[in-house]
């Protein structure tokens, strides 16, 4: 298992701003919302406990998973950042501080998001050390894979579930709702998704994102792709 410092994390502002629908190349933020987003992050510090675990398999134990037919081995994947945050962005909201809520709530989407990045990023050093190509990451229930994967995912990750804290309901949602699960294809020769941005996506003409990033305006914050953000 992983274990990352909170203070580790690059939490840029504008990734906050972007996930609360503000776009900061476009509008003047309010200075009250600019010191909230100072206080929340500095809150967060205290509440997220980043961490994650992975493991890699023979494509061959997947026989009946057609999208990972071009692969030869297959990462597994899960982080949380806990559900401390979770619990206090729900206290703001009942006393009230609806703005701090959606702020903290925002920070901890980046902050599981970021934290996916990081464990991302282990899968990709030890596949190139092995001589193997990877794919961008993908989770259940996006592009061709179906919410069902999630059962695929725990199944193999049982032991590491159990010690990172994250469990799946029956409706395939990870409690703490901070957490994401993710693949990640290796393989010698070229994979489906082995183009890590938006080309590789199904997704991608439905996707305001994607239509404004190639409209000329800029939408793109460095280092999360912004349909990301949203888990």
């Amino acid at each position: 298992m992983f274990n990352w410092n909170p203070q580790s994390l690059s939490m840029d502002r504008n990734k906050i701003l972007y996930f609360l629908g503000y776009r900061p190349e476009k509008m003047k933020v309010n200075p009250k919302i600019n010191n909230y987003i100072d206080e929340e992050l500095a809150r967060a510090l205290n509440l997220i406990s980043p961490k994650g675990s992975f493991k890699i398999l023979s494509v061959k134990l997947f026989k009946n998973i057609d999208m990972f037919e071009d692969a030869s081995r297959v990462a597994f994947a899960i982080v949380t950042i806990g559900d401390k945050l979770e619990s206090t962005a729900k206290e703001l909201l009942n006393k009230g501080e609806a703005t701090r809520a959606a702020i903290l709530d925002a920070v901890g989407s980046i902050s599981v998001e970021t934290t996916a990045s990081l464990l991302n990023e282990e899968i990709d050093n030890l596949a190139e050390g092995q001589g193997y190509k990877t794919t961008r990451r993908f989770s259940p229930g996006s592009g061709d894979w179906s919410v069902e994967g999630q059962d695929v995912i725990f199944k193999h990750l049982d032991k590491a579930c159990k010690e990172l804290g994250v469990f799946l309901t029956s409706s395939k949602i990870m409690v703490p709702v901070k957490s994401i699960s993710f693949v990640v294809k290796l393989g010698k020769s070229t994979m489906k998704e082995i183009n890590k941005g938006c080309d590789s996506c199904n997704l991608k003409y439905n996707c305001p994102f994607y239509r404004n990033k190639h409209s000329g305006k800029d939408v793109e914050t460095e280092g999360v792709p912004l349909c990301s953000i949203h888990h």
